[in-house]
């Protein structure tokens, strides 16, 4: 049974009693960012009459769809 590291950290695994269960491993995914080839993208497909608003929204997107 895996318990998630960032969970672990938070608290919310004091609330879990699998974490005090020796067999039970506490796993850590590492952050994955943008290249800079993502980077280069995600801004010339910014259309910068729309605000930034779309524009934070893409760069949350692909970070959460590399990080999931």
């Amino acid at each position: 049974m895996k318990i998630d590291e960032n969970c672990f950290l938070r608290g919310c695994a004091c609330y879990d009693h699998r974490s005090k269960d020796p067999t039970v491993e506490v796993v850590r995914k590492d952050w994955v960012g943008l290249t800079d080839k993502e980077q280069t993208k995600l801004f010339t497909d910014w259309d910068e009459d729309k605000g930034w608003g779309p524009f934070i929204e893409a760069i949350e997107a692909k970070l959460k769809e590399k990080n999931t």
